[in-house]
């Protein structure tokens, strides 16, 4: 993975990252997300010791001009099954990070104490998707296959997730819940493959109210 400086109105090579303990094949740099002074790295087809292609996240933090490998977090409740790629998606947004694994049943958080990331919690939606984004205090985890929906979940006093709904299109299938940006007011979901006015792939991107989920508006492209 490489990281560039943006200074001066000018954008500029500044240093490779690596995976001090990965391998050919581990697909490093598959998903990333950056937050103040850490970044987060998957690696889905890294083997660990709960067997092949199970998958990690690699942290860096910056420090003093220089990015440092932190630590490699992989789901410290339970272990993955063989094959399940964690790392497929990741996101970060201030003590917290999540990582979704494409063959599993939950969505792993982790959080930070001090210096050290520690497995905080798992989510288990009823469709578990390999798409995720995080805000402040809303996270979203996007179902794109099948199911074709968008699970929220909130930010409660102690510090866990709740789950406060299910996003349902009105239309089905177009991969939606692809692609995921989120805020605490508003949940934005792409459905990169939905035909339009008998347009293949013409995609659509839908805004949802973070508080009660209701559809704000929605875009297609006006060409």
């Amino acid at each position: 993975m490489w990281s560039y400086d943006a200074s001066a109105e000018t954008w500029s090579f500044q240093q490779t990252l690596t995976d001090p303990t990965g391998a050919a094949g581990d697909g490093f740099g598959t998903s990333v997300a950056i937050h103040d002074d850490f970044a987060i790295v998957g690696s889905p087809w890294k083997d660990t010791a709960d067997g092949l292609d199970t998958g990690a996240v690699v942290l860096f933090q910056y420090s003093s001009g220089t990015w440092s490998y932190v630590d490699e977090v992989m789901d410290g409740f339970e272990p993955l099954s063989e094959g399940a790629l964690l790392g497929t998606d990741v996101d970060i947004n201030g003590d917290f990070f999540v990582a979704v694994p494409f063959n599993s049943t939950r969505t792993c958080v982790y959080r930070r104490f001090g210096s050290s990331w520690l497995t905080w919690q798992n989510l288990k939606p009823a469709h578990q998707g390999y798409r995720v984004a995080l805000g402040h205090e809303t996270l979203a985890i996007g179902a794109p296959g099948s199911a074709s929906e968008v699970s929220v979940w909130a930010l409660n006093s102690e510090a866990t997730w709740d789950e406060r709904g299910v996003i349902i299109p009105s239309e089905s299938g177009g991969l939606f819940g692809f692609g995921l940006a989120v805020t605490d007011k508003f949940v934005m979901v792409g459905a990169p493959s939905v035909e339009i006015d008998g347009i293949m792939n013409a995609g659509r991107i839908h805004v949802y109210d973070a508080e009660d989920l209701s559809e704000c508006v929605a875009f297609a492209n006006p060409e």
